[in-house]
Order: C-alpha cells, then sequence, then structure tokens
C-alpha cells in the first residue's frame, strides 16, 4: 500500500501465489484480489491482512466493483467466463457465461448497468449487462486488446491493444469504435483523472449555444469572428469560417465547412468538425481535436495535446512538450510531438 500523501509505502499485505487483478471497494473498506490459486482474496484495508477466499475459475485475470459497491466482477483467462461476487457475503452469486475468449481486463460504467471485457483470444470488447449477467453487445477493437478505462462521464470506455500499438475508442452509447489513437509498444494499463472528458466527444457533438459559461458567439460566414479578452465560447457556422479566439481560456466549435481557427492566448479546446480545416492552439496549454475531415492540427506554443480525428491529418506539436494521438484513418502524420 502507497501513502499518496508522501508516495512511500506504508504497508505490505501477504496474499497468496501470483497475485493479479486488484479492486477496491468505492468505500475503500475491502480490496479484491486474483491469486493462480483459482481464489479471489478479500483484504480488509485497515485490518490490512486477508480475510477469506473466494473460489472462482483456474486464472482470475482483472477484477471490477460496480459503483455501489455490490458486486466484483472478475474475469478468468483460462475457463473465459466472468465470476460475480456478492460483496455482502463474500461468496460467489453468479457466473457469466457468452463468447469469452481469453478475457482480461474490465471496466464498469458510472452508472453500474454495464461491464466492458476485453478479450485478447478474440480482439473483441464484450458488454455485460449487470442486471441480467447476460453479454449484449460484441465489440471488434484492435489485436490482443489488455485493458479498458471509462471516462467519468461513461460515454466512452478505451481499451489498449497490445499486439497493435493502440487505443480504441468505445462510444457506449452505440457500442461502436469511435476512435482508434496510437501509442508506444505494448500498451496496457490504463486510467483517467477524475475530470476527464474526451475531446472527441464533446467536438463531434457541442453542446448547445448559450449551455457552456463564458461568452457566447455565433460566428457569421464571411468575416472573421474575433473573440473578447476573456474565456470565449465560439461556435462555426456551416460555410468557411475564420475565426480567433485572441485572450482568455476559449472554447472554439468550427463548423461544417473548411475552417481556419486559431485559439490565441490561454489554454483553449478547438474543435474541428466536418471540413477540411486548420486548426492552431497558439499560445497556451491547448487541446486541438481535428474531428472529421482531413485537417491540419497544430499545437503552438505551449504543452498541447493533439487529437487527428477521422481523416489523412497532419499534427504539429511546434514548441514545448506537445501529445500527438493520430487518428482512425491510415495515413496522419506527426511532426514535433
Amino acid at each position: 500500500m502507497i501513502d499518496t500523501a508522501t508516495n512511500t509505502v506504508s504497508a505490505t499485505i501477504a496474499v497468496s501465489d501470483s497475485p493479479r487483478g486488484l479492486a477496491i471497494t468505492p468505500d475503500g473498506s475491502k480490496g479484491y484480489v486474483g491469486t493462480s490459486l483459482g481464489t479471489v482474496e478479500v483484504i480488509d484495508t485497515q485490518a490490512k491482512t486477508v480475510v477469506k477466499s473466494v473460489l472462482v475459475g483456474p486464472s482470475p485475470s482483472g477484477a471490477a466493483v460496480t459503483p455501489d459497491g455490490s458486486r466484483v466482477y472478475v474475469s478468468d483467462s483460462e475457463n473465459d467466463l466472468l465470476s460475480v461476487i456478492d460483496t455482502a457475503t463474500d461468496t460467489l452469486a453468479d457466473v457469466v457465461l457468452g463468447n469469452f475468449a481469453a478475457p482480461a481486463g474490465l471496466v464498469v460504467t458510472p452508472g453500474g448497468d454495464r461491464v466492458y471485457v476485453t478479450n485478447e483470444g478474440s480482439d473483441q470488447v464484450l458488454v455485460v449487462d449487470t442486471n441480467s449477467n447476460g453479454v449484449v453487445a460484441e465489440v471488434a477493437v484492435g489485436s490482443e486488446p489488455r485493458d479498458a478505462a471509462v471516462t467519468p462521464d461513461g460515454t466512452e470506455v478505451w481499451v489498449t491493444n497490445n499486439n497493435d500499438d493502440n487505443l480504441s475508442v468505445i462510444d457506449t452509447a452505440t457500442n461502436t469504435v469511435g476512435a482508434t489513437y496510437g501509442t508506444q509498444d505494448e500498451p496496457r494499463g490504463l486510467a483517467f483523472t477524475p475530470g476527464f472528458s474526451s475531446p472527441d466527444s464533446i467536438c463531434a457533438a457541442p453542446p448547445p449555444f448559450g449551455t457552456l459559461p463564458g461568452n457566447n458567439v455565433q460566428a457569421k460566414p464571411g468575416i472573421i469572428t474575433v473573440g473578447t479578452k476573456g474565456d470565449d465560447v465560439i461556435y462555426g457556422t456551416g460555410g468557411k469560417d475564420n475565426i480567433a479566439g485572441m485572450g482568455g481560456n476559449d472554447v472554439v466549435f468550427a463548423g461544417s465547412g473548411d475552417d481556419q481557427v486559431y485559439g490565441g492566448d490561454g489554454d483553449d479546446l478547438v474543435c474541428g468538425r466536418a471540413g477540411n480545416d486548420n486548426l492552431s492552439g497558439d499560445s497556451g496549454a491547448d487541446i486541438v481535436s481535428g474531428n472529421a475531415g482531413n485537417d491540419e492540427v497544430a499545437g503552438g506554443k505551449g504543452d498541447d495535446q493533439l487529437f487527428g480525428g477521422a481523416g489523412v491529418d497532419h499534427l504539429a506539436g511546434g514548441a514545448n512538450t506537445d501529445t500527438c494521438a493520430p487518428g482512425i484513418t491510415p495515413g496522419d502524420t506527426m511532426a514535433d510531438c
């Protein structure tokens, strides 16, 4: 156990052979860890000791607790199934069957109604309804999906594809892959910070005009739309827009045409849309997403995050330390990332 205040090890808890997945209940009172003995061991986090052992399948690989803390779902990579543990009694309550093939990582959505399970043997993610404990969808992803994480708003599940060196982003509303991002070699585990929201979900479906905080501005076709020195929210049109955010921390949604968009000073979110856009964060720590179309995506002077989206895009990081994520269409190029 690591004390997050000091980043030092505060305790070491002995468990059985080869511990694998680990999940903690929302109240922090218990931990559940799989072992190579075919058991899930229950840890009292206050006493810092194992208090019970629950027999499951021979190879428990991953574990995830429902948001209400009532159940733990455990993947079994050898028997190709999920075990469901009742946390009130710490006993096996159910077994989930389906087209599982070496299930590994799993995650429960914030609403608690779905479990997304990576299947290394079939290059799929299986979706389980927690009310019926039945498989309701099978989503094709990349080669050897290893782990999964859900965004805090529950709109997307991100999956590491170990053999393809990329991430698949699943839209939980449709259970389809909406984006693929390249990574370094053999990506495995992943997690989100509590405040994370994917730029793809925001940029593809901007909130209605006037609902985001800040000075909401509607661009006008045929002229340059310039923001204020404060925090602006600027919406493009269906034509060819030319938009400059200027000062402040701005949010700019390009329209459906071929647009020129500059975030300006401040930490900005710049979203392309359906056209072939030229997007630049300019100064500040910006997030710039090409979304659809063949886009030029530039970070500017700060520490920026650049996303390609659909289309054949060019991502240019610029000065400082930038992160580039190519999109789902082959042929994206990157520089200074």
